[in-house]
């Protein structure tokens, strides 16, 4: 291997990283029309049976694919905290 080669494969995450970037602001568009559908039907914003389900389906995806548990947990639960609180903010500008 040569230094070249580390430069591309650092580039190849770079591109992956931006396009992570990406999904990320996609997913939180969504979070937000979520949470304009709960204002809007006086929904709470936190409901647990179904984070309970998302977290386990995400857990198991993460299984088949050889990803660590403690990594997808962590993911997803820094999504859902951002998710959270992009809500919570739809709620107080009222």
């Amino acid at each position: 291997p040569t230094k070249s080669d580390l430069n591309n494969l650092r580039l190849l995450i770079d591109d992956i990283d931006n396009a992570l970037l990406q999904l990320f602001k996609d997913r939180m568009e969504v979070s937000k029309a979520v949470g304009e559908f709960k204002k809007a039907n006086q929904l709470p914003i936190f409901q647990e049976n179904r984070w309970n389900e998302l977290l386990k389906d995400r857990l198991l995806k993460g299984e088949k694919i050889q990803l660590s548990e403690t990594f997808i947990k962590s993911i997803f639960e820094a999504i859902h905290e951002e998710s959270l609180r992009l809500q919570n903010h739809l709620q107080e500008n009222k």
